[in-house]
């Protein structure tokens, strides 16, 4: 039986929806790159995807991840990894809960987030490019 791990991300959308926000990550794999903020954890107490990722969020930064949608989901054969990325708001003032987990966070635009050398491979900039050029908020 084959089976792959599920990922739930975010992408989380601010000032007027023309920024989003990345976190440095704190630990491999990876450590030191920006990624988009999400995991793994939150899919443990609930099995509904698209609740996981507001607990995901809120475990991780202490806000409430608000009007969020299925934006694409992305499977990375290499790796069996089944990548499901949601988009939305936030309310309230980002504040770094797992500090073992993320390093920082900072606001970029979408340009400058596809600059970066960005975690995981192009999976995150594929997200952050389709949600540029076909989905509007």
């Amino acid at each position: 039986m084959n089976c792959y791990k599920v990922l739930i991300i975010a992408l989380i959308l601010g000032k007027n929806n023309s920024e989003i926000l990345l976190s440095k990550r704190n630990r491999d794999p990876e450590l030191g790159k920006w990624s988009l903020p999400g995991g793994a954890e939150a899919l443990n107490s609930e099995k509904d995807p698209s609740k996981a990722i507001s607990k995901e969020v809120f475990s991780e930064f202490s806000v409430k991840f608000e009007n969020h949608k299925l934006l694409n989901v992305i499977y990375d054969v290499q790796n069996e990894i089944l990548r499901m990325y949601y988009v939305g708001n936030i309310l309230g003032d980002v504040r770094i809960t797992q500090p073992e987990i993320t390093g920082e966070t900072k606001w970029f635009s979408f340009g400058e987030a596809l600059e970066l050398d960005l975690a995981f491979g192009d999976f995150d900039k594929e997200a952050i490019k389709y949600f540029r050029n076909n989905f509007k908020f």
